[in-house]
């Protein structure tokens, strides 16, 4: 598994949208097409119910065109990384590459 999103990756998880995806909805940033709506892992309680709806929630964005997820170590006690994991697994299943997702902790780029 690649770790981390491509350009042609991007750009073709984009084109599964482009009938349903209203104009502007995927943006160039460095070369990779992201979604105008990303999901993030911040909030909840640390324990498994919480990890499940994340990564089911995980799955349904990227199933509906959002490929910008933000997650970062100091979340949830590093159990929302684990959420996210899990969520690119069920995706890979589902047809969808890891390439085709961009993965932030938003706090660096502060």
């Amino acid at each position: 598994m690649t770790t981390f999103a491509t350009s042609g990756s991007t750009k073709k998880y984009a084109a599964r949208f482009a009938s349903r995806a209203a104009t502007g909805h995927f943006r160039e940033q460095q070369g990779l097409l992201l979604s105008s709506i990303g999901i993030g892992t911040y909030l909840g309680e640390p324990d498994a119910r919480t990890d499940q709806s994340y990564t089911d929630a995980i799955v349904a964005a990227v199933e509906a065109g959002a490929n910008v997820i933000d997650s970062a170590i100091n979340y949830r006690f590093q159990r929302s990384e684990r959420s996210v994991r899990a969520a690119l697994e069920e995706l890979g299943r589902r047809g969808f590459a890891r390439e085709d997702d961009f993965i932030v902790d938003l706090h660096k780029l502060r």
